[in-house]
């Protein structure tokens, strides 16, 4: 049974990603800050944003990977795929594989959509 709650997650970032980061890392150095997100631990995203945007949520992005990786990503298996990624409890006793490379696929073609 995999559950975020009882192993460490492995994520693979998006080289996109990767060169975002990079490039807030010079104005968060010159701030003082060393994280993207400070220190706000796993709520961080959450709290990010609503200090930009009171009122918004990511759950409302989070719905939309799962849709569109079952409905658009073309890859075999992405139901389960996006609950792995997701970090969702897979209610199977013999699941002991984390499906690093299979969700690396997934997230890449989910970053290639969401950059077009």
């Amino acid at each position: 049974m995999y559950r975020a709650a009882d192993c460490k997650l492995r994520s693979e970032v998006s080289p996109w990603a990767i060169a975002v980061s990079d490039g807030l890392r010079g104005p968060l150095a010159e701030r003082g800050e060393g994280l993207l997100f400070g220190a706000m631990g796993g709520q961080a995203m959450l709290l990010q944003l609503k200090s930009k945007r009171p009122g918004y949520t990511v759950h409302g992005l989070r719905s939309t990977f799962r849709d569109w990786a079952t409905d658009h990503s073309g890859i075999n298996g992405a139901e389960t795929l996006a609950e792995y990624a997701l970090a969702h409890r897979i209610d199977d006793a013999y699941a002991r594989s984390d499906m690093f490379d299979r969700r690396r696929a997934l997230m890449q073609a989910w970053a290639d959509f969401a950059t077009a």
